[in-house]
């Protein structure tokens, strides 16, 4: 007599689950609106990236307010790097669209969790 746990159907008639890999979809980059490369001034690299906040405008989404680090600067655009699904984006933004961005310090962190 065969086993019926061994056979393609599974136990009493029952379907047999085969395993496969879980399958994520390719999660979509969007197009953020950019300073063009000739509007952007004598633009030099920062010494230590910034923390900061920037306003952008996706073309897909709409407006979007995010947080990054500035990396690059002129006196009319930052060069903001931020991360959109894991991925690294690079956004070209006016100035007046990016503010600074204030990160607590670990002992800040522990203190509030001591607390709780």
């Amino acid at each position: 007599m065969a086993d019926p746990f061994l056979t393609p159907s599974g136990a009493h008639g029952r379907p047999v689950h085969r395993w496969s890999p879980p399958e994520f979809p390719d999660v979509p980059l969007y197009t953020p609106e950019q300073v063009p490369e000739t509007n952007r001034g004598d633009v030099r690299t920062l010494e230590e990236p910034i923390p900061v906040w920037v306003r952008v405008k996706y073309a897909e989404i709409g407006a979007l307010r995010t947080h990054g680090v500035a990396v690059a600067a002129s006196e009319l655009v930052v060069l903001v790097q931020t991360t959109w699904q894991v991925r690294l984006q690079e956004i070209w933004a006016r100035r007046d669209r990016v503010s600074h961005r204030r990160l607590r310090s670990r002992s800040d962190r522990s203190a509030a969790t001591a607390d709780s």
